[in-house]
C-alpha cells in the first residue's frame, strides 16, 4: 500500500509518501528499495539477508523527481524512515563463515542506517539469546555494519566460528577444535566494512565467554585441560583466558595470555598456581623429578616466544613432600619445611639451560646454574659428530653441557663446583669445599665408588675435610677419580689423618689386565676407626695391596700388613682369650692393649666377602693365626686358627739347639698353644678353644716365615709416614 502527495514545483516533483507491506518474502526486498536509495546498505541487505519473511513494514519517505529535461525521471530521495519486523531469515554476516539462521527480529531504518534488534536465531547449534546488527555510515559512503549477539552451546562450535579460515584466530593460540569439549555463553562482537574486496584484517572481533566444562586438547607440551571454568576472551589482537581447570590431571588456577598481534615477543604466557604431582613435573623436566614424592604446591609461568624458546619458572612449596639424594643417603620427609625454586630455558620443547635452581631445605641447601644440548636427530651440521651424536643421550633427550653449583651444602659436606662436556663427551669435574662426608658412597666390596650410572669423567677436588665413616675426618685431602662409561680407572685420595696429621693414601689404578690397589695410613687406627672397619686397633702402620683381573665384578687378590700397633678395648678378641683361660693376658687388653709387631693376610675379596689364607700376627705376649671368611654383606664371620701365648717364651725354646729341636719337632716351633673357632654374627659369635691341642709343636713356624716383604720394611715410622705420602 503506498499513500502520499506529490506537489509540483517547476520542474521538479516533490514527494512525501507512506509505504506499508503487510508480507513479503526476504529476497523480494530489492524489488521495493530503489537502487539510489542507501546503495551500500541496499546492497548488503539483499545480498546477505535471505530466506525468511518481513512483516509489518512501513516506511516514510521524501523524494524529488526531476520531471523534464535531460534528467527527466531521476529520483533523488532526500530521507526515508521506517521499521519491520523479520522471521526464519537467514543472515551471511561474514561470508563463507556459517551464516545467523531462523532469525527473529525487529529493525528500524532511516537514510543513514540500519538498526536490528534480534530476539532468536541459531548458528549451527550455537543458540542466539539476543543482539543486534547495526549498519551505519550509509551517507558518508563509509557503510558499516556492526553485529553483537548473545550466544550460547557447545564451546566446540564456538572455537569452530573463531577457528574459520576468514577469522583464523584460534591457530594463533595453537589450539585445535578437535577435542574440545563445555558449554559457554559468549557475548560476540564484529565490525566489518561494507566494500568490496574486504580483507580478513579489516574484520574487527571480540568475544567475552563464559565456559563450564572446559576441555581442550594439546595446551602445553602436548598435554590438554579438562573440567575447566573458564572466563575467555578473544580480540584481534590478543586472547585471556583466566579460571580453573585441571592439567595432566592437576587442578590449576591459571590466566592465560595469547598475542596475536606479532609484536610482542612473547606469543604465549600462562601463569598458574596448582599442587603437581609426578606427572606434570615430568612434562616439564622440573628440577629433581624422579626423586620428589607427594604433593607439592607450585606457583609457575610458562612462556613461548617467537624465537621458538620457552621458558619455564617456578617457586615450589616442598614442605609436604619427601624427596631424597641419590647416593647420599639423605631424605626429606614430608612435613619439613623446604622450597625451591627453578627457572627452565627450551628450544623446540626442549630443555636448553637452567639459568637458575635452588633448593632449601633445612640442613640441605643447594643452588647453582647449567646448560644442555637439547639433543635432536642426526644434527652432524650442527656440531654433532660424524656418527650422528649430537649430544643428547640415546634417546635423544638432552644432557648437561655445562653445571655451575654454586652451594652444596648438606650436614658436614659443603663445596661448590664445575662441571664442563669434553669433545669425547666426557664431563670434566672440579670441585672444592670445606668438608664431604664421603661414607654413603663408599662401597665395602672394594669396587670403587657406588655408581654404575655415571657416565665417563675426569674429577679433581681438594676438601678441607674428608669423612669415609662415623669416625673423625679427614684432612687437607686431594682427590683424582677417572672412569671411562663402563669402569672407574683411576681413584687417588690423599690427605692427613686426624689426631696428628700422619699421611694416607688411597689408590685404584688401572693395568692392562684390570686394577691395582693400594692403600696406606701412617696410622693404622685411625684409618680403620674412620673407615668404620674397627675402633680396636691402635696406632701402627697398615699397607694393603691387591690385583683385580677383570671388570669390576671380578676379585681382588692381595695381602694386607700391619706393623707396630696395639689391640685394646676389643670385646670379641677379650672373651677368646678368656675362653683360652689366658687371663694375664686379657688383663692387658682391657688396659693399655697387646702389642704386635707384624699382621699379615693374604685375601681374596669377592662380592663383600673376604676369604682369608693364613693369616699371621706376631707379638711378645701372643702370636695367632687365622683361616677363614668375613662376610660384610651380611656381618657374619666363619674363622679358626692358633693362639700361641707367651710368644715370645716359647719362640725362644724353639730357638735352643738340639733341645728346641727334641721338644718343638723343628727350629721356630712352639709348645704352648690352642686352637679356636669363631662364628656367627660379627657383633657377638660364637667362639670356641680346643684345650688339647695345648702341646702341639711346630706350627709356630709359620708364623715366622714367609710374612710377606713391604716397601716400608726396615725403616723407622717417620720414614715409612714420608715414603706413604710420595
Amino acid at each position: 500500500t503506498l499513500a502520499g502527495v506529490v506537489t509540483r514545483v517547476g520542474a521538479i516533483a516533490t514527494v512525501n509518501a507512506t509505504v506499508s507491506i503487510p508480507s513479503m518474502p526476504a529476497d523480494d526486498l530489492k524489488k521495493f528499495w530503489p537502487p539510489d536509495a542507501a546503495s551500500g546498505a541496499r546492497d548488503w541487505m539483499t545480498a546477505n539477508m535471505r530466506d525468511g519473511v518481513y512483516r509489518d513494514t512501513t516506511a516514510s519517505l521524501t523524494a524529488r523527481i526531476q520531471i523534464n529535461g535531460k534528467n527527466a525521471g531521476n529520483v533523488t530521495v532526500d530521507s526515508i524512515n521506517g521499521r519491520m519486523t523479520i522471521s526464519g531469515v537467514t543472515i551471511d554476516y561474514l561470508n563463507p563463515m556459517p551464516p545467523l539462521k531462523n532469525v527473529v527480529a525487529t529493525g528500524t531504518f532511516s537514510d543513514g542506517r540500519f538498526d536490528f534488534a534480534a530476539q532468536g536465531g541459531n548458528v549451527g547449534d550455537l543458540i542466539l539469546d539476543g543482539g543486534t546488527v547495526t549498519i551505519s555510515g550509509i551517507r558518508s559512503g563509509t557503510d558499516t555494519l556492526a553485529l553483537t549477539a548473545l550466544v550460547r552451546g557447545p564451546v566446540r562450535s564456538a572455537l569452530g566460528i573463531v577457528a574459520h579460515p576468514r577469522l583464523n584466530l584460534l591457530s594463533k593460540a595453537g589450539l585445535k577444535t578437535e577435542g574440545a569439549a563445555g558449554a559457554h555463553t559468549t557475548r560476540l562482537e564484529l565490525k566489518i566494512p561494507l566494500h568490496k574486496d574486504l580483507k580478513a584484517e579489516e574484520v574487527r572481533v571480540k568475544s567475552v565467554s563464559d565456559i563450564i566444562g572446559l576441555a581442550l586438547a594439546d595446551v602445553v607440551k602436548s598435554r590438554g585441560v579438562t573440567d575447566g571454568t573458564v572466563s575467555l576472551s578473544i580480540d584481534n589482537d590478543a586472547m585471556t583466558a583466566k579460571g580453573t581447570a585441571l592439567y595432566a590431571g592437576t587442578k590449576a588456577d591459571f590466566e592465560w595470555q595469547q598475542d596475536f598481534t606479532g609484536s610482542n615477543n612473547v606469543e604465549k604466557r600462562i601463569a598458574a598456581k596448582a599442587t603437581v604431582d609426578a606427572g606434570m613435573r615430568e612434562i616439564f623436566d622440573v628440577f629433581m623429578r624422579d626423586r620428589i614424592e607427594g604433593p607439592v604446591p607450585i606457583n609457575f609461568i610458562y612462556e613461548e616466544r617467537r624465537d621458538k624458546t620457552e621458558t619455564f619458572s617456578a617457586g615450589l612449596n616442598l614442605t609436604d613432600a619427601k624427596f631424597s639424594l641419590p647416593g647420599f643417603e639423605w631424605e626429606k620427609s614430608a612435613g619439613t619445611e623446604a622450597t625451591a625454586e627453578v627457572a627452565i630455558l627450551m628450544t623446540d620443547g626442549k630443555i636448553t639451560a637452567l639459568p637458575q635452581f635452588r633448593i632449601d631445605a633445612g640442613e640441605f641447601r643447594m643452588a647453582g646454574k647449567g646448560t644442555f644440548n637439547p639433543g635432536a636427530p642426526d644434527n652432524t651440521a650442527n656440531g654433532g659428530d660424524a656418527a650422528g651424536n649430537n649430544g643428547g643421550d640415546a634417546a635423544g633427550n638432552p644432557v648437561v653441557e655445562t653445571l655451575d653449583i654454586e652451594r652444596f651444602i648438606l650436614g658436614d659436606t659443603s663445596f661448590s663446583a664445575t662441571v664442563r662436556r669434553a669433545t669425547d663427551r666426557s664431563f670434566t669435574i672440579d670441585v672444592s669445599g670445606s668438608g664431604f662426608d664421603a661414607a654413603p658412597f663408599i662401597s665395602q666390596d672394594l669396587g670403587g665408588i657406588d655408581a654404575p650410572d655415571l657416565p665417563a669423567l675426569s674429577l679433581t677436588g681438594t676438601f678441607g675435610r674428608l669423612w669415609v665413616g662415623p669416625a673423625a675426618p679427614t684432612s687437607n685431602v686431594r682427590m683424582e677419580l677417572k672412569r671411562d662409561s663402563t669402569r672407574w680407572e683411576r681413584i687417588v685420595v690423599e690427605g692427613a689423618l686426624p689426631e696428628g696429621g700422619k699421611a694416607i693414601s688411597i689408590k685404584i689404578l688401572p693395568t692392562p689386565e684390570g686394577h691395582n690397589l693400594e692403600i696406606y695410613s701412617a696410622d693404622a687406627g685411625s684409618l680403620l676407626k674412620a673407615m668404620d672397619v674397627t675402633d680396636s686397633i691402635r696406632t701402627g702402620i697398615i699397607e694393603i695391596n691387591g690385583v683385580r683381573k677383570g671388570g669390576p665384578n671380578a676379585p681382588w687378590r692381595g695381602i694386607a700388613e700391619m706393623k707396630r700397633f696395639r689391640v685394646a678395648d676389643a670385646p670379641n678378641f677379650a672373651r677368646l682369650l678368656t675362653i683360652a683361660s689366658l687371663t694375664g693376658i686379657n688383663d692387658s687388653i682391657s688396659g693399655k692393649g697387646i702389642s704386635f709387631a707384624r699382621l699379615s693376610f693374604p685375601y681374596v675379596f669377592e662380592n663383600e666377602v673376604a676369604t682369608i689364607t693364613e693369616a699371621r700376627a706376631v707379638g711378645s705376649e701372643l702370636g695367632i693365626t687365622a683361616t677363614g671368611r668375613i662376610d660384610f654383606g651380611k656381618d657374619a664371620i666363619d674363622i679358626d686358627g692358633t693362639i700361641i701365648p707367651a710368644y715370645t717364651i716359647n719362640s725362644l725354646l724353639g730357638q735352643i739347639p738340639v733341645i728346641g729341636t727334641i721338644l718343638t719337632g723343628e727350629k721356630g716351633g712352639g709348645i704352648f698353644a690352642a686352637s679356636y673357632k669363631i662364628s656367627g654374627p660379627v657383633e657377638k659369635p660364637k667362639i670356641s678353644v680346643n684345650p688339647l691341642s695345648a702341646l702341639a709343636p711346630g706350627f709356630l713356624r709359620k708364623l715366622l716365615d714367609g710374612g710377606g716383604s713391604s716397601p716400608t720394611d726396615g725403616k723407622t715410622p717417620d720414614q715409612e709416614e714420608s715414603q706413604g705420602r710420595q
